[in-house]
């Protein structure tokens, strides 16, 4: 997928004020760590949102990746 192929993927998908869950995964796909990530605002290039009351900005693969269901 190119940049902007997945930029109009996670618009369509998220809002911001939006609540997702994430995955951390490890290499074999098996979740390591979830957590959940109130979306603040999505700028040309990331994300920024709401991890545990602090601030973190995740760029679009990075929530492609985290938010995805399968596993590899």
């Amino acid at each position: 997928m190119t940049l902007n192929e997945i930029r109009n993927y996670i618009y369509k998908k998220y809002k911001p004020g939006q609540t997702v869950n994430m995955r951390q995964r490890n290499d074999k796909g098996e979740i390591i760590r979830r957590f959940k990530a109130t979306i603040v605002r999505l700028y040309l290039w990331h994300a920024d949102c709401i991890v545990k009351g602090h601030h973190e900005s995740f760029t679009y693969w990075d929530m492609m990746m985290l938010t995805r269901i399968g596993g590899k």
